[in-house]
């Protein structure tokens, strides 16, 4: 795997080293967030210009594959592995609205007061699914619940569909397993939900 490098970016080796190799998730945290606080923006991934969400849960309902990384034997590894969906506020209001029946478990976790939300020690970027789990000592990529644009993430994860907004083929951004042409049609989507096409 090749990552994408950016002079005003960090170094994702770097981060990895931090959460691997700290003894405790609280000197891992400040070694890590004392790092990021050198460089311009939040997100680390190379031109991803999201935040870092400081209290992403774990969502029970969805299970999604993770793209983590380790240093083995002095480089950098990528292992794919199961894990649950990493979501904020901001996901799960939106995906409540969207009325698609594929959604009753975030209707149904609204209902039942949050019920099936997981705690993570971490951080985690809605724009291009980085993460870190600094319980876990993990840190990576999660598939979904993202607003991905192809250019943004090092891993390839938008395929081939239509856009949930407009039905056009083109599609160069998501958010969580929603399709988009545009960032317009995305932010359209987003703030006037309309019932999956």
């Amino acid at each position: 795997m090749t990552l994408l490098t950016n002079p005003i970016h960090p170094d994702i080796t770097d981060l990895v080293e931090l959460v691997q190799f700290t003894d405790t998730p609280d000197q891992a945290r400040t070694a890590v967030m004392k790092y990021l606080g050198k460089f311009p923006g939040k997100c680390p991934s190379p031109r991803c210009s999201h935040d870092l969400e400081q209290t992403p849960f774990l969502c029970r309902h969805y299970r999604f594959r993770w793209h983590t990384l380790q240093i083995v034997q002095g480089k950098l590894k990528n292992s794919a592995s199961k894990g649950y969906a990493l979501s904020t506020e901001k996901i799960c209001n939106a995906l409540r609205r969207c009325e698609d029946s594929r959604k009753e478990d975030c209707h149904e976790c609204g209902a039942s007061e949050r019920a099936a939300r997981g705690k993570i020690d971490g951080v985690f970027c809605h724009g291009c699914g980085f993460f870190i789990d600094f319980g876990r000592k993990q840190i990576g990529y999660t598939q979904e619940w993202t607003v991905s644009e192809r250019s943004k993430n090092p891993f390839s994860f938008i395929v081939a569909n239509k856009c949930n907004n407009c039905a056009q083929s083109n599609v160069k951004a998501k958010f969580a397993d929603y399709f988009f042409c545009s960032q317009s049609c995305l932010n359209e989507w987003l703030c006037e939900p309309k019932t999956v096409r």
